[in-house]
């Protein structure tokens, strides 16, 4: 059965707007005016990369199929296209590259049980697809909470070669949640970001501070202040759990590197010196908010090389999944 634009928008998770364009479907995670604003600020194509837009529905069985084509939403020269049945990996397309096409049939086995698919986009890499067709049995299934993200790299899920198992995949597949997540790779606390998105999320989360600390702009926790008070005007009285960053001794060891910190113009004498102390900042400015809640992210993925890529900063799967294992554990208690 081949869906229509309006039957493609009821089984799509992720995406603030669905639309074609040039015979494609496209998904957007921000609106246009949003959009435009982060490629004119330097974000590039990490705007179009898809974190936590996926496809999901029941069927008793039967052929997935469409056709599509790849392009950048960062620079790693990868994508990965995933199917999970309950929860279940079953298939993949992978390549290395970031500009591709091809196209994309998997067939469910059938079951006298319907089973829940769900369709992973790759986080770092934009897709856009033509022709799907599902079968005929097909139902979309409608998640149960709208959680609205903001973050950095880790939260727009930069690595794994399972998206899948990026850690805001797991945390909205957890709380079979809806997720829009706006994070963007690089990013820092800048209020200008916080816009209104058409609906009332049930929760917002909030993970930057690294990316603050690192480009010397963390000071005493100014910028982090103007977001939390640009949340607390454009969504009174929604809960925004804040996540206090983790551990990372590569970078720590570099912020301690006073000939890189004087050559990269890093230093911030303002800013704290330890993880632990931006940890403590960022605490001390959420508490001027009540609807701000904290996770503490200490601890979370221990300091071992098969936890992170080449670059030492950023997770491979296993890391991605023992952070996000962290997140769930203090999550549970504050998402009902």
């Amino acid at each position: 059965m081949k869906l229509t634009l309006e039957d493609i928008q009821k089984i799509t998770l992720g995406a603030l707007r669905i639309y074609e364009k040039d015979g494609y479907v496209n998904f957007s995670r921000f609106d246009v005016d949003h959009e435009k604003e982060l490629v004119d600020y330097g974000c590039g194509g990490k705007v179009y990369g898809m974190a936590n837009i996926k496809l999901e529905f029941y069927t008793k069985g039967g052929e997935i199929s469409f056709d599509y084509k790849v392009s950048p939403g960062t620079v790693r020269e990868y994508y990965s296209i995933d199917i999970l049945l309950d929860g279940v990996y079953k298939y993949n397309v992978a390549k290395n590259t970031n500009v591709d096409e091809g196209v994309f049939k998997y067939t469910v086995p059938q079951t006298d049980n319907e089973q829940r698919v769900t369709l992973y986009f790759p986080t770092t890499a934009c897709v856009v697809i033509k022709n799907l067709s599902l079968p005929e049995d097909y139902v979309p299934h409608k998640r149960t909470l709208k959680i609205l993200t903001y973050g950095d790299s880790l939260v727009q899920g930069y690595h794994p070669n399972h998206f899948q198992n990026t850690f805001m995949n797991i945390v909205s597949d957890y709380f079979d949640a809806d997720m829009v997540n706006q994070a963007i790779g690089g990013d820092c606390f800048r209020d200008i970001n916080v816009k209104p998105v058409g609906f009332t999320p049930a929760y917002i989360t909030v993970s930057y501070g690294i990316n603050d600390w690192c480009s010397g702009r963390l000071g005493k926790g100014e910028d982090a202040d103007g977001f939390l008070k640009k949340i607390a005007e454009v969504f009174p009285g929604v809960r925004v759990i804040m996540t206090l960053p983790g551990d990372n001794n590569y970078i720590e060891a570099l912020k301690q590197n006073e000939d890189l910190i004087k050559t990269n113009k890093l230093q911030d004498d303002d800013a704290p010196k330890t993880y632990e102390g931006v940890r403590s900042l960022l605490a001390e400015v959420a508490k001027k908010y009540p609807d701000v809640v904290l996770i503490n992210a200490k601890n979370f993925v221990p300091q071992y090389d098969d936890c992170y890529v080449y670059d030492k900063v950023h997770f491979t799967d296993l890391g991605n999944v023992l952070y996000a294992n962290g997140y769930i554990k203090q999550a549970k208690e504050i998402i009902k």
